[in-house]
């Protein structure tokens, strides 16, 4: 789906740079000028891989984040995770005391239009200290807190998802949702077509390449197009979008780089999300919890709130399935 995690516009979405080494690549992010529904690269040298998704309107627990910096807008993804409460990206708030992230409804967006109307204001976010960059991330210890929790008025939430009890181990299918890119990036077309719209697609868990956080994917640019929603690689606009494995959250898209593969050499793009039972976000939950976030441990079955259907289910069994 989008290459990097994540976030699209001004948010810090998650473009990741054109990184050549087998560290994870910088957050990335996309700014959408308010007056146009060109896009334009939010820093130089970021770039998107083909994401290879496909269009969906379910997963209800899943909703479009975007903030406003100055001129232009930023995208990211959220998964609620309680009646009130989602988890995304640190990296696609700011500092201020809600984050400066709106739920904005609708399949596609016009970003030469006013899309804030009718959007749906946070009321309150946490984090572990890491908000509004779209700095270098490659490090361990800052990937592992790029992870907030953002409070919504009740009613917000469509429905929330469960917790994963544990991490998903390497050759599990998952699913990845987001609202980024589902197209190449780069200087010529700058993602002038994107639109914002809902994408899933099925991806591999792999061997991590940090030991804390969960790696998925390690595909060439081959692989990713060669089955539709089958081999997806994670991009702008994705960020803080949620893995799902047997229908329950197991993490959050933070960064995304290339390696050569193990198994023979290739280049492959990779993404890194970030553990949902790793300490740091256990914590950061506590915290949200402890202001009234009502989010439930993990492996608890959510409550039915207007939807009956947390997410679709992933196919387990079949790569070249277009299910998710």
């Amino acid at each position: 789906m989008l290459f990097r995690l994540a976030c699209v516009g001004i948010v810090a979405a998650a473009v990741i740079g054109c990184s050549e080494s087998a560290s994870p690549r910088n957050s990335s992010s996309r700014t959408v000028g308010k007056t146009s529904a060109k896009s334009q690269p939010a820093t130089s040298g970021s770039c998107l891989n083909l994401v290879n998704g496909l269009d969906t309107r379910d997963f209800p627990t899943v909703v479009r984040l975007v903030g406003i910096r100055g001129k232009s807008y930023g995208v990211c993804t959220g998964t609620f995770i309680s009646p009130t409460a989602l988890i995304t990206a640190a990296h696609c708030i700011d500092s201020s005391a809600n984050g400066g992230v709106s739920i904005v409804a609708g399949d596609r967006l016009d970003f030469s239009q006013n899309i804030m109307a009718g959007s749906i204001k946070a009321i309150r976010a946490f984090t572990r200290g890491f908000i509004g960059s779209t700095g270098d991330t490659s490090k361990t210890d800052t990937v592992n807190k790029d992870t907030a929790i953002v409070l919504f008025p009740r009613g917000a939430a469509k429905a929330y998802a469960a917790i994963a009890a544990a991490k998903p181990s390497p050759g599990v299918k998952a699913t990845s949702v987001g609202y980024g890119l589902t197209d190449y990036y780069d200087e010529a077309n700058a993602g002038q077509n994107y639109d914002a719209s809902k994408h899933y697609g099925s991806i591999d868990v792999v061997p991590s390449g940090d030991g804390s956080n969960i790696y998925v994917g390690d595909y060439t640019t081959q692989e990713s197009e060669k089955v539709l929603g089958a081999k997806i690689v994670d991009s702008m606009g994705d960020s803080g979008g949620p893995l799902f494995v047997n229908n329950e959250i197991t993490g959050t898209l933070s960064v995304g780089g290339s390696r050569d593969r193990a198994s023979d050499g290739l280049t492959a793009y990779f993404s890194v999300f970030v553990d949902i039972n790793s300490a740091d976000t256990r914590e950061l939950i506590r915290i949200a919890n402890d202001a009234g976030a009502d989010i439930p441990p993990p492996g608890t079955p959510p409550t039915n709130l207007s939807s009956p259907s947390t997410a679709a289910p992933a196919s387990n069994s079949d790569t070249h399935s277009t299910c998710q």
